[in-house]
């Protein structure tokens, strides 16, 4: 309550913005009581899905395998498939060792794109599992360009390709679309991991001949981390019934056609359920228009704060904002300080750690959130003498925030 009281003191003729109509009443009840997550996931959960979530329902029932079905109709339309997708209870990681369990035998070729933590990590698990591993690395903070990967295939026949649609570890976003039709036309199963790119970034798995997409529930679907999510083509689903690889918990021919084989997570896909509703009732298209606009808001403010974006530009996904810790300035503190203020920021990770830092703005959001976490960020900066225009950040952020839906 303090930092609002400081905000409108500071900078009273923000509430004449329309945007700023409901400012002070966010932050008196809801979320802003606690704090909030502006990380690249976990991220926030609207309190309609905790109050999903709370209800008390056996998965052994008519009434839950009614959800089940609902969130499986509902999330075809999310990946933009025709093909079922599978729910499993684990974490994106387990979301990628199922894939692979399931889809290889041992021996098989697979090439992985590596653009940060995430493509160096399917390509550990593959390994883990006996699969011949082949990458394609690319410098932090670059994307992967169609023709690299059209040379590779062009010169080995590979059983699959995975790229990272959305690689949060450095800011960037690959061209699915583009990489999907190359890797059809070399006969490869194309493996996506789109953990948070799914109801954050438009995806349309069938039209982007992707055979295997991997999403989690706390990103982009507003939800508590627990939920993998698999989609599968028919290509993928024969590759499941012809593998060889051991596997039990995540053998997916045990989890078709909504098949519930061990205990679920009935909270976390009741939860899964009502945010998906609230997602197709704002409309996709929507989603997606306004993902583009809070990441806008953020990096054009960031940019008026003084800091500057670690990844290429022409690979920067909407999903985040990385930037680097300008020089003299404590990564640790920074964040410390930013949540003493009730703003979740990430840092970097691995060869990254304490060089960037990472804001997410993608789940649910308000403008608010925007708006605190920039003024947020400015005051740590300007405490720890890194001098920035928190005003000015703050105004360039609420024009650009005027094109919400």
């Amino acid at each position: 309550m303090m930092l609002i009281l400081s905000i409108l003191l500071t900078y009273p003729h923000f509430l004449s913005y329309k945007v700023h109509i409901n400012f002070q009443n966010s932050f008196m009840g809801g979320i802003f009581m606690n704090k909030i997550l502006m990380t690249p996931g976990p991220t926030n959960v609207p309190e309609e899905v905790f109050a999903a979530m709370s209800q008390n329902m056996h998965h052994r029932t008519d009434e839950f395998l009614k959800v089940m079905y609902d969130a499986d109709k509902k999330l075809r339309k999310v990946f933009g498939t025709q093909n079922e997708v599978v729910m499993l209870l684990s974490s994106g990681t387990g979301g990628l060792e199922a894939s692979v369990v399931n889809i290889f035998s041992p021996g098989d070729d697979l090439l992985v794109i590596n653009c940060g933590v995430f493509g160096r990590r399917y390509a550990d698990i593959s390994r883990e599992y006996g699969v011949n591993v082949d990458e394609i690395k690319t410098e932090w903070g670059q994307g992967i360009g169609p023709e690299i990967l059209n040379d590779y295939l062009d010169k080995k026949k590979y059983k699959a390709v995975y790229a990272t649609y959305s690689e949060t570890s450095t800011g960037i976003k690959n061209d699915i679309k583009k990489l999907g039709s190359i890797v059809k036309n070399h006969g490869a199963l194309f493996i996506v991991d789109a953990v948070s790119a799914i109801g954050s970034l438009k995806f349309d798995a069938d039209k982007y001949n992707v055979d295997l997409a991997i999403a989690g529930s706390q990103k982009g679907l507003m939800c508590p981390p627990g939920l993998s999510l698999l989609a599968l083509s028919d290509r993928a689903w024969d590759a499941v019934l012809s593998s060889k690889m051991p596997r039990f918990y995540f053998d997916l021919r045990k989890y078709k056609n909504s098949s519930i084989p061990y205990t679920p997570g009935v909270s976390l896909i009741l939860g899964l359920n009502k945010a998906l509703d609230m997602l197709l009732k704002k409309g996709l298209d929507n989603v997606y228009h306004d993902a583009d606009i809070y990441s806008r808001a953020v990096k054009s403010a960031c940019n008026i704060l003084g800091l500057s974006e670690f990844p290429d530009k022409r690979y920067c996904s909407e999903v985040l904002t990385a930037l680097w810790v300008p020089s003299g300035v404590d990564d640790k503190l920074l964040r410390s300080q930013m949540q003493e203020n009730g703003v979740v920021i990430a840092g970097g990770q691995g060869r990254l750690k304490g060089k960037i830092i990472r804001i997410g703005h993608i789940g649910y959001l308000k403008c608010d959130y925007i708006l605190k976490t920039i003024y947020s960020l400015g005051s740590a900066l300007n405490k720890q003498g890194y001098k920035s225009d928190v005003k000015g950040a703050l105004g360039e952020a609420e024009t650009v925030l005027g094109a919400i839906k």
